[in-house]
């Protein structure tokens, strides 16, 4: 009869402890532990794995008071690995209800920045200037502005209109600690170096390319206006030679080379213009770079 309690013993030992009687081993990781590791994951430069091992984490740990900011890093992670839309749901989950709370606010500053770099520089905007609405924190409101002047700096690369205006405006909103903070005077004088620097107007250098090799020339990029000048006047005077000689075959068909020719002179022309004005801002902004770090 003694048998049976002993059976009965041994069955609820098994259902409590399943591994009772194996002798096998088996290796268990506890919240900690799985935390840890994917923290350190990320923290190591490997925020693939990081991105797993945070998901799993969350998938087995659910009730676990991390779990909150695993979610925040999963995002982070994904950021890391460039997948700016997966990255950009997961922040957005943080953004309501608005809070003060650290991660509420960081928040606001990932989704901003996924947005630019998926080439949404409006709706990028549009986050930060909604943060500066709901916040009356000034240190965030500081970052903001800065945030939203470094991206108008950015903007004036591409001679986007009122870029440096809106850039101006948001560096002197700081407050006199954020002025400090993010190098108002330093950035000032770089807004006031981009407005002086000398631009080329791509209208006139469309003009002057009437005349080939000129448009070139003004945006002082001197060897291709000689090339542009000597291979449009060879093909005019090739032409121009072939119909003199009763040959208009031979010069209808040069002179549908050199239109061709002709037209890339002219929008090879305005196109230097931009790019004359846009590694000059380039330039200037890599300088403050060098002296400033960019608000993050």
């Amino acid at each position: 009869m003694a048998l049976i309690p002993s059976l009965f013993f041994i069955l609820v030992v098994m259902a409590v402890d399943p591994t009772f009687g194996s002798n096998k081993g088996g290796i268990y990781i506890d919240a900690d532990m799985q935390y840890g590791y994917a923290q350190q994951c990320f923290n190591s430069g490997d925020p693939s794995t990081a991105l797993v091992e945070f998901k799993r984490f969350i998938h087995f740990f659910p009730e676990d008071t991390r779990v909150r900011q695993a979610q925040f890093l999963t995002g982070q992670a994904y950021y890391a690995t460039k997948r700016y839309e997966e990255a950009r749901k997961i922040f957005e989950t943080f953004l309501f209800p608005f809070s003060q709370d650290p991660l509420v606010i960081e928040a606001y500053f990932m989704v901003s920045r996924t947005l630019e770099q998926m080439d949404k520089a409006g709706q990028a905007e549009t986050v930060l200037q909604n943060l500066l609405l709901l916040t009356d924190d000034i240190a965030t409101k500081d970052r903001v502005h800065a945030s939203l002047g470094w991206m108008g700096l950015k903007q004036s690369q591409g001679m986007t209109p009122l870029a440096l205006e809106k850039a101006e405006t948001h560096i002197n909103s700081l407050s006199r600690s954020g002025a400090d903070t993010y190098s108002r005077d330093r950035v000032n004088k770089t807004i006031s170096t981009i407005r002086a620097t000398k631009k080329k107007s791509p209208t006139l250098a469309g003009l002057t390319a009437i005349f080939p090799g000129m448009g070139f020339f003004y945006c002082e990029r001197y060897q291709d206006a000689l090339v542009s000048f000597v291979l449009n006047t060879a093909l005019i005077m090739a032409a121009h030679e072939s119909f003199e000689r009763g040959n208009p075959a031979l010069g209808g068909a040069i002179t549908f080379v050199e239109a061709g020719f002709y037209a890339g002179n002219i929008y090879g022309s305005i196109s230097s213009a931009h790019k004359f004005n846009l590694l000059r801002n380039q330039t200037n902004l890599e300088l403050l770079e060098q002296a400033v770090d960019p608000p993050r």
